[in-house]
């Protein structure tokens, strides 16, 4: 759940403050972790709700639509750095110490997230290169059982086989094939989330 702590978030970036129920922390979490997952565009609340195991309704009790939600984040982000730098600063008397301290905290926090980043896109990239392997393999699985197939039928009409090995190496065919056509849309759903966390570290 989202930390209990006591930051002052502007009002107009919410209907109902989201930090006051255990519902709306996990509205806030969950979607955090949902438009990292399918990009801002692809997020909606229905599909929000689906993985907090609530209402769409519920959801909108809090912001009135995802682009508010996103507002209040942003908000909320920056709200709490502020707190953070303040927090760093409040036993230093010195203004240029305060000021150098200040500088110090934020480029810390910068290189914690950029290091984040770049252990995200690593992580997505090595998905993405798993999965490219994997969507091979299965081509190469199902071109091989076409071909078994293919001979079947040719030893069938030679009147060499029977109808159940055709059959047989038919619904091979078609299982493989099924699964290479899987193996490729979760290729093509790491390039894009490798894409994107690449995406997050352009200047």
């Amino acid at each position: 759940m989202w930390p209990r702590l006591q930051i002052t978030v502007n009002p107009n970036t919410y209907i109902k403050d989201p930090e006051s129920s255990d519902l709306g922390q996990k509205i806030l979490t969950t979607g955090i972790e949902l438009m990292d997952e399918l990009g801002f565009e692809v997020f909606t609340f229905k599909k929000l709700a689906e993985r907090c195991g609530t209402t769409e309704a519920s959801v909108y009790r809090y912001f009135e639509s995802k682009h508010q939600m996103l507002l209040y984040l942003i908000n909320r982000y920056w709200a709490g750095m502020e707190d953070q730098l303040a927090f760093a600063v409040a036993n230093i008397d010195s203004a240029a110490e305060r000021l150098s301290r200040a500088v110090k905290e934020a480029d810390f926090t910068l290189a914690y997230k950029i290091a984040e980043q770049k252990t995200k896109a690593g992580s997505a990239n090595n998905d993405w290169e798993i999965s490219e392997t994997r969507a091979l393999e299965a081509s190469n699985m199902a071109r091989d059982f076409e071909t078994l197939s293919e001979a079947e039928k040719e030893l069938f009409d030679g009147g060499e086989s029977s109808l159940f090995m055709v059959n047989a190496r038919e619904t091979a065919f078609i299982s493989a094939e099924i699964k290479r056509l899987e193996t490729i849309i979760k290729n093509r759903q790491a390039a894009l989330k490798a894409n994107q966390a690449l995406g997050l570290l352009a200047p």
